[in-house]
């Protein structure tokens, strides 16, 4: 596998991390709904946006993994002449 591989890898390991971390995020969210917990100091809507900005990401990192890594590790170009 080349470096340019690896990296898409990473990334879209990196996404689906971000996904479970959303699922783990949610728990609050509907445990304050069902009545279960009662924050001290926390809204509901810090913890609902923490969570939408984490799937959101997680999304986004699955979806363009391969753009991202191309911004980094760039297609090498052949020259038509040998030096």
């Amino acid at each position: 596998m080349t470096p340019h591989d690896w990296f898409t890898l990473f990334l879209r390991a990196f996404g689906l991390w971000e996904l479970l971390n959303t699922c783990d995020q949610t728990v609050p969210v509907l445990n304050i709904n069902a009545g279960i917990w009662k924050p001290l100091h926390t809204e509901i809507g810090s913890y609902v946006s923490h969570a939408l900005v984490t799937f959101l990401i997680g999304i986004w990192l699955l979806k363009s993994a391969p753009t991202i890594a191309r911004l980094f590790y760039p297609a090498k170009r052949i020259n038509a002449k040998p030096n």
